[in-house]
């Protein structure tokens, strides 16, 4: 079942290919519970967390303030 590899991928916790197993379902449409979905993307947002700080600094450097405004916005309320 392809659900089910691609949630073994996510559940090995390999910082490339367990995002993109779980883009893969959303993507793809592939039967997944919105509670499963969300429980995998907060796991993977979690892993951001500590890096946000130095993430917020890279985007300060960026040319387009409003993308940047945007973005940050986003992930402030993805982590909270």
């Amino acid at each position: 079942n392809v659900k089910n590899k691609l949630i073994q991928i996510i559940n090995e916790k390999d910082s490339t290919y367990s995002p993109l197993a779980l883009y893969f379902i959303i993507d793809n449409g592939i039967d997944a519970s919105k509670e499963e979905i969300n429980k995998y993307f907060k796991e993977e947002i979690s892993k951001f967390r500590h890096t946000f700080p130095e993430l917020k600094a890279q985007i300060f450097n960026t040319e387009e303030n409003h993308y940047r405004k945007k973005f940050l916005e986003d992930i402030k309320r993805i982590l909270s």
